[in-house]
């Protein structure tokens, strides 16, 4: 079985890591369903909760109770106090998490700078004497961060071999079986690729190249670089989205945003080597921290920081998941781009798909485990696609161009909740028009009024670079949604809410607080 996994921040958006339990488990029931089984803790222990959902919903762990060692990364980093503490704290660590049945490996830290073959090698017999048989690992060295790939010195304690960034490189997995053809590896941070929901550009965008980050800035530029990454091919000679320009903190929904790698391109080697045993992509979803103003978060997930998939995540069901699914990507609202060439592209795991645009075959093309490409002149109205499997359709969606913003269509995980918990009601808005369509670039800020019953959780729209406040009950939608979190009181009865925004019909909604 290979390891289908993400590496996860312990911090859900809106509630920063005090996470209800109710959240969690929506959460990685967002990832189970996107054919996720595995998860690695990046880059400290999580709550105890986490382990109990990951063993009861079948989801294995790679446990990382560490992320530097004794150099500290940050001014008021673990890495002052690890000659104190760290046997202490891992000892804890271990006996807390080790009966665990989710847990099939432990990591002793991620992209350690200044190591030590002792450190290393007192860490390991730490686990290995309190965890007997377990497997440990290591979040592996990243040259791009000046470290010195050398696997003897840096792999020679581990049980299995991790990699973070370089292996993403071309040739550097290659080089490490010559090297050692008895050792087993697992890709402990790989791919590394960007996605802004909701955001398209057809031109490839390389982070050193295109929006380089701090460390990367005066360092090795593109042309000495370039040759240690795996090409993506633009999807059109010239930009279909040129105003997305001025937005360049935000990233292409296309699998073309990335540091080394595509997804596909990641997965497709993950699957070609025997001897290793997964991956696990950074990240899963986007997460507060890693972000150089005036961004709010990081923007590596395949779910946004509000838990709204991203095109990416239908990505990853397609390869990773066996139910039949078809997902189209972009949007089909371009008003303004009448007749000019869009590129279509497909995600699916069916064995054939057939496009429609307007109810005209635009031709069936076979899926061979790549993604699938059209290129449509653009005409308002219907895009759909049909997955076929022994000439059946199996599976289909479809996109239809939307008007102006008219009102908001409402989707809630629950109509009820108990009183005095810490149940959440999770609320999806989406700024639609007058015939229920969704608006793909409706801003529009969005009033919430609750009565009754509720308090407010949050609110979050995935857009990172908003600095609005989740906990103020108003919020602007990004790329036609946002997100409002409620949770009931210590009373019993009809909780009400109601969205509001300018030249938008009005909202009410009723919750039962029982």
């Amino acid at each position: 079985m290979k390891l289908k996994g993400v590496c996860d921040h312990h911090t859900a958006g809106a509630v920063g890591a005090a996470v209800p339990d109710d959240l969690l488990h929506y959460r990685l029931k967002l990832l189970k369903e996107m054919g996720c089984n595995a998860i690695r803790t990046a880059h400290n222990p999580f709550s105890p909760t986490f382990y109990t959902m990951c063993d009861t919903m079948g989801i294995m762990v790679l446990n990382e109770g560490l992320d530097g060692w004794d150099t500290p990364k940050a001014a008021n980093d673990y890495g002052n106090y690890f000659n104190d503490w760290w046997q202490q704290d891992m000892t804890d660590f271990i006996k807390r998490d080790r009966n665990h049945p989710c847990i099939i490996m432990w990591s002793i830290g991620n992209e350690v700078s200044g190591t030590t073959p002792d450190v290393q090698q007192n860490l390991v017999l730490l686990f290995h004497t309190l965890a007997p048989g377990q497997p440990v690992t290591q979040g592996g060295t990243d040259p791009t961060r000046g470290m010195n790939v050398d696997y003897d010195k840096n792999f020679s304690k581990l049980d299995i071999v991790g990699f973070n960034g370089n292996g993403e490189e071309v040739g550097e997995l290659e080089k490490f079986r010559k090297q050692f053809p008895n050792l087993c590896a697992v890709a402990t941070e790989v791919p590394h690729t960007y996605q802004t929901r909701g955001v398209y550009r057809s031109k490839t965008q390389w982070r050193r190249r295109d929006f380089p980050a701090p460390w990367e800035r005066g360092d090795i530029n593109w042309e000495q670089f370039k040759h240690r990454v795996f090409p993506i091919p633009d999807l059109t000679e010239e930009e279909c989205f040129p105003e997305e320009a001025a937005h360049p903190l935000y990233q292409s929904s296309y699998d073309n945003a990335s540091v080394r790698i595509s997804a596909r391109k990641a997965w497709q080697r993950t699957c070609s080597f025997p001897w290793l045993m997964g991956e696990f992509r950074w990240g899963s979803f986007d997460y507060l921290g890693e972000a150089e103003w005036p961004q709010r978060c990081g923007n590596f997930g395949i779910i946004d920081i509000a838990a709204i998939p991203k095109d990416a995540y239908y990505l990853y069901q397609s390869l990773w998941s066996d139910k039949p699914m078809i997902h189209i990507l972009p949007h089909w609202t371009h008003t303004g781009k009448e007749g000019k060439i869009i590129p279509v592209v497909i995600y699916t795991n069916c064995e054939v798909v057939e496009l429609f645009l307007n109810n005209v075959s635009l031709g069936s093309k076979p899926y061979t485990g790549e993604q699938l490409v059209w290129l449509v002149p653009y005409s308002p109205g219907k895009i759909e696609a049909r997955g076929m499997n022994n000439g059946k359709t199996v599976a289909a969606t479809c996109y239809q161009s939307a008007d102006t913003p008219y009102s908001v269509a409402v989707t809630s995980n629950k109509s009820s909740a108990k009183a005095n918990s810490n149940e959440v009601i999770r609320l999806e808005i989406d700024i639609v028009d007058k015939n229920g369509i969704p608006c793909p670039y409706a801003a529009n800020e969005l009033s919430f009024r609750i009565e009754g019953p509720l308090r407010l959780l949050g609110v979050d729209n995935g857009d990172p670079t908003d600095m609005f406040l989740y906990q103020e009950p108003h919020c602007k939608s990004f790329r036609g949604k946002c997100v409002l979190l409620l949770q009931p009181t210590g009373v019993k009865g009809k909780g009400n809410l109601t969205i509001e925004s300018e030249h938008l019909i009005k909202k009410n909604l009723t919750f039962e607080i029982v």
